[in-house]
């Protein structure tokens, strides 16, 4: 930010001018290098602890689904089943949140279904 106003950092020159080691130790890309890994950490860090749900292979498909063009299908996901609109998900929800919301939505319909199988198994038992 210079003078109040955000600085765009697309060029060599940009970068060169404005990321700057007040040590000046370490060159302006390599900063700007370290920025980067520290915002990927803070942002993205959580998916390393994170255990993806687990889909029994019995309740997948192999279709593609079908997608909407520059939405993640997460995001995609949490809008349409109206667990968080796209401005929540802009401004209240980190990342991690929304991975999180997905997940348990995962997790639900996994339960729902085998729900579902046992109490159709079970209809078939006392039907015989």
């Amino acid at each position: 930010m210079v003078n109040g106003a955000w600085v765009s950092l697309e060029t060599e020159e940009a970068i060169d001018e404005h990321v700057v080691d007040t040590a000046a130790l370490i060159p302006p890309y390599k900063v700007l290098g370290l920025i980067h890994k520290e915002v990927v950490a803070v942002n993205f860090g959580f998916l390393g602890l994170r255990k993806k749900p687990n889909v029994p292979r019995r309740f997948r498909s192999g279709i593609t689904p079908d997608t909407v063009d520059l939405i993640h299908p997460i995001i995609a996901n949490l809008i349409a089943s109206g667990k968080a609109s796209m401005a929540e998900l802009d401004s209240v929800y980190p990342v991690s949140d929304a991975v999180f919301m997905a997940d348990v939505l995962v997790v639900d319909s996994v339960n729902q279904a085998k729900a579902q199988e046992a109490a159709i198994a079970e209809a078939k038992a006392k039907g015989r």
